[in-house]
C-alpha cells in the first residue's frame, strides 16, 4: 500500500487538533483514519499523485463535485470523494476538507 508519510502525518496532526479520539486502518490501497469506527478521511498514492478519499454529507458532495480537484470515488459510493494534491496543499485546504468529514461523521452509517 503506498501513501505519503508526509501527508498521513498532516491529517493525524489535523484531527488531533480538533481533539478526536481516532484510529488508522490500511484499506482502499492507503491509510484511513477512522472516527466512531467509521472511515473519515484516507490517503493514497495514486498513479497521478497523492489524494485524499473523504466521506461528506450529500450537500457537501454536491458542491464539491464541480471543484477540479475533486472526481468521485465511484457511482455506488456516494458521498466519497478524491481529492487530488492540488487540493489540499495548504492547511487550510486541508482543516476544510477534514471539516466536511468530521461534520458528516456522526450520521454517516458504519461499514459491516
Amino acid at each position: 500500500m503506498a501513501y505519503s508519510e508526509q501527508t498521513a502525518l498532516r491529517l493525524q496532526q489535523a484531527l488531533l487538533e480538533h481533539n478526536i479520539d481516532f484510529t488508522q486502518k490500511k484499506m482502499f490501497g492507503g491509510i484511513c483514519f477512522m472516527v466512531d469506527e467509521k472511515m473519515c478521511v484516507c490517503t493514497r498514492t495514486k498513479p497521478d499523485g497523492e489524494t485524499l478519499l473523504v466521506r461528506i454529507s450529500d450537500a457537501d458532495y454536491e458542491r464539491e463535485i464541480e471543484n477540479p480537484d475533486c472526481q468521485p470515488m465511484s457511482d455506488k459510493m456516494k458521498n466519497f470523494l478524491y481529492i487530488h494534491e492540488d487540493g489540499f496543499k495548504s492547511k487550510k485546504q486541508l482543516d476544510n476538507w477534514i471539516n466536511m468529514a468530521l461534520a458528516y461523521n456522526p450520521q454517516a452509517k458504519k461499514s459491516k
